[in-house]
């Protein structure tokens, strides 16, 4: 069974990446390293794709191609695939996908477990000397923690696509005053490494009321784009170069999610860079 979320910016989503990942294997066909695809949230492998009119039988569906197997068909084909879903029902669906691409059976490898668990194993245990890697980031919600991201940066071999839920997310569970869940909070510490989010977004508000200033009285004072900025900041402090800008994403054009870029590689960056700045602000999809 497919995927049924997306639209017109999911195929923009995905058209991005996938244009990276071509160039970066066409980048890459001619030096000595093994070439790994990772998709950490792949999902069945579909997708149900909307169209822009009502059909005129509603009941069928357009069913699209998903992240994994974008990156299956990208040309040049990486060397190695890795394609990790939790949830068993998908998962089970996922499996299937050797036999759609049986030229390629042999290169991909299936893991049903934990994202945040099956990363940093992966960062941990591969010989980055001999390999490089693209790797997509595409939760269901704040999945993410940030030793995950630590890990895939210390790798220094690493290029990381990442679909941040800032606006439908981060947003969410950031309301006006401070008085945040507890478990919404600890939430956030992991999504982005620590507590610095909150004095970065919250303030004691500008005045009083008649009884003077109220200490404790904080208010957010971060916008969608502030909330952006900070999680580019939180990036740079651990990769070796990140896109300066992401690209909003979400149904209607609004900023529920920001596509990010970052390059583990110091010597690598100036080129990958180059590459996905010119793929954000484009308009490819």
């Amino acid at each position: 069974m497919e995927q049924r979320f997306g639209g017109r910016w999911t195929e923009e989503k995905l058209s991005r990446v996938k244009a990276y990942l071509a160039a970066y294997t066409t980048a890459l066909r001619k030096q000595p390293f093994e070439r790994l695809y990772i998709d950490a949230f792949a999902g069945t492998g579909y997708r149900t794709a909307q169209r822009p009119f009502p059909p005129m039988f509603p009941d069928l569906q357009d069913v699209a191609k998903g992240s994994a197997r974008m990156a299956l068909e990208v040309q040049p084909p990486f060397d190695r695939y890795v394609f990790i879903e939790h949830n068993r029902r998908r998962f089970s669906e996922l499996a299937k996908l050797a036999q759609l691409y049986p030229g390629l059976k042999d290169r991909i490898t299936l893991l049903n477990e934990d994202a945040n668990v099956a990363v940093k194993r992966l960062c941990q245990n591969i010989d980055w000397r001999r390999c490089r890697a693209v790797l997509f980031l595409d939760p269901f919600g704040m999945q993410v923690d940030w030793d995950t991201i630590e890990a895939v940066a210390r790798s220094k071999a690493i290029d990381l696509w990442y679909l941040v839920p800032v606006g439908i997310g981060i947003a969410r569970v950031t309301p006006r005053n401070a008085d945040i869940p507890r478990g919404w909070a600890r939430r956030l510490d992991r999504m982005l490494g620590d507590c610095g989010w909150r004095d970065a977004w919250y303030a004691a508000p500008p005045t009083g009321d008649l009884f003077g200033p109220r200490p404790h009285a904080r208010v957010r004072t971060a916008d969608i784009p502030a909330m952006e900025a900070f999680v580019l900041e939180r990036l740079k402090s651990v990769f070796a170069g990140v896109a300066p800008h992401g690209l909003r994403l979400g149904p209607g054009g609004g900023a529920h999610y920001l596509l990010v870029f970052a390059v583990g590689n110091p010597r690598a960056k100036d080129l990958a860079l180059r590459i996905a700045r010119h793929i954000l602000g484009s308009g490819l999809a």
